[in-house]
C-alpha cells in the first residue's frame, strides 16, 4: 500500500504568530488549538486510509474568512422608534438604546434599511443618526474583527492507476486549490483542460508527469471595480508549464485593472503560475 502524504497548511489572516503573543495564557491556547487540529487530522488520514486501500494525498487549508454576516439587531415600530435591542447586536455595540429613534443608518457611507442583514468585511464604519429625549445624537463605530469565522478546506490527490513498471515514476503536481494573494492582483482559477483533454469539474489538484503540459483556465476574479459583464462563452486561457519532478505548480489569474472593460478577448488577465515548492510525488 503506497503511504499517505499530509500536506497541512494554517493561515492566520490577522492573528500574531505563537511567538508574538504577550499573554502567556493565550500563547498556550494556542498550542493546545494547534495540538488539538493535528491530533484530528491524524485521525483523518487514519480513517481516510482504512476506507480506501488506494492511497490518497491529502491537502487541508484553514482559513480566516475576512467577510461575516452582522444583524443590526434592531426592533422598530412604524415612527422608527426602537422597541428592542438584540444583546450583543450591532446596534447594541453602537450605544442604541429602547426608546431612541432611528433616522438614519450608514454602512462605509451607505445608506441602508435597518431590516437588513449585512455581509461586512472587519474594519467597515457604522454610522446612526438618532433622536433621544428630543435631542439629536450621531452614534459610530467601526466593526470589530473579534469574532472569527474559519473555512476549512480539503482535497486530495487520487493516485492515478498504474501498471507496477510504472510504479515509482517521477511526476509533478498542478494545483489551484490555496487561494493566491489578491494584494498582487492575483485571483483564483479554476481547471478547464489538461492538454486539451477536459477536466471534472471542481478538480483543484493535478498529478502529471514530467515535461511540457498545457493547461487550460477560467479566472474566478472578484475584485472591488470589476465591473466588466463576463461572457458566457468565456474560452478561459491557456498556459504552457514544464513541469519538473517533486515541484507543485500553484496556478492563479492576475488581473489587469486598467484592461476590466476589455471583455473581448479576456484582456484583463492572464494564468500565471504564482507560487512553486518541492514536493516528494510518485505516480
Amino acid at each position: 500500500m503506497k503511504k499517505i502524504i499530509l500536506f497541512f497548511a494554517i493561515v492566520f489572516c490577522s492573528g500574531p504568530s505563537f511567538a508574538e503573543f504577550e499573554s502567556e495564557d493565550a500563547e498556550a491556547l494556542a498550542e493546545e488549538l494547534r495540538h488539538y487540529i493535528n491530533v484530528t487530522i491524524s485521525k483523518i488520514i487514519e480513517l481516510e486510509s482504512n476506507q480506501n486501500p488506494n492511497a490518497k494525498e491529502i491537502d487541508f487549508s484553514l482559513e480566516q474568512i475576512n467577510e461575516e454576516k452582522h444583524e443590526l439587531g434592531l426592533v422598530l415600530n412604524k415612527g422608527q422608534r426602537v422597541i428592542a435591542v438584540t444583546p450583543g447586536s450591532l446596534s447594541d455595540k453602537l450605544g442604541i438604546v429602547s426608546g431612541d429613534i432611528l433616522k438614519k443608518l450608514a454602512i462605509d457611507g451607505v445608506e441602508v434599511n435597518h431590516r437588513a442583514k449585512f455581509t461586512m468585511k472587519t474594519g467597515a464604519s457604522i454610522d446612526a443618526k438618532i433622536i433621544r429625549n428630543g435631542n439629536s445624537l450621531r452614534l459610530k463605530d467601526t466593526i470589530s474583527g473579534s469574532d472569527f469565522d474559519w473555512q476549512l478546506k480539503v482535497d486530495s490527490y487520487v493516485l492515478t492507476e498504474t501498471n507496477d513498471e510504472n510504479i515509482g515514476k517521477d511526476c509533478g503536481r498542478l494545483s489551484v486549490f490555496f487561494k493566491p494573494p489578491e494584494a498582487k492582483n492575483y485571483y483564483p482559477v479554476m481547471f478547464k483542460q489538461l492538454n486539451s483533454k477536459a477536466i471534472s469539474l471542481g478538480r483543484t489538484n493535478l498529478k502529471v508527469p514530467p515535461g511540457k503540459h498545457t493547461i487550460k483556465l477560467h479566472e474566478l476574479i472578484n475584485s472591488h471595480g470589476f465591473r466588466i459583464r463576463r461572457p458566457f462563452y468565456a474560452k478561459g486561457k491557456d498556459i504552457d508549464i514544464n513541469v519538473e519532478p517533486n515541484k507543485t505548480y500553484y496556478l492563479a489569474a492576475e488581473f489587469d485593472s486598467s484592461k476590466r472593460m476589455k471583455s473581448k478577448g479576456e484582456e484583463y488577465w492572464k494564468p500565471i503560475v504564482w507560487k512553486v515548492t518541492e514536493r516528494e510525488c510518485e505516480l
